[in-house]
């Protein structure tokens, strides 16, 4: 299994973070976790931008975008809606990573 972490944000332990670890196997998004600090708005983001890639190929889950995971997450109060691009930013990452390997 291929495996890549993506990370947006602030280094861990620096403030607000993303960290999503995604393992590719027969094309498809097998395994999906991701790590953040500890806030509400980025643990919903970071579990439904997981869930939202699994069972996915790369070119599915590189669709997730904003709106996608607003739409799932539902609305976070204005000072959290830096959740969101934080999953997205490090789902994308992970994305660009195996698509490098």
């Amino acid at each position: 299994m291929r495996r890549a972490t993506g990370q947006s944000g602030n280094p861990p332990g620096q403030g607000p973070f993303m960290k999503i670890t995604l393992g590719v196997e027969g094309g498809l998004i097998r395994e999906a976790t991701y790590a953040t600090y500890p806030c509400p708005g980025c643990n919903a983001c970071g579990k439904s931008a997981s869930a939202l890639a699994m069972g996915k190929s790369l070119e599915e889950a590189a669709a997730i975008d904003h709106p996608t995971l607003v739409a799932r997450v539902g609305p976070l109060p204005r000072h959290r809606q830096i959740c969101y691009g934080l999953a997205v930013l490090a789902l994308a990452d992970a994305i660009t990573q195996l698509r490098q390997q």
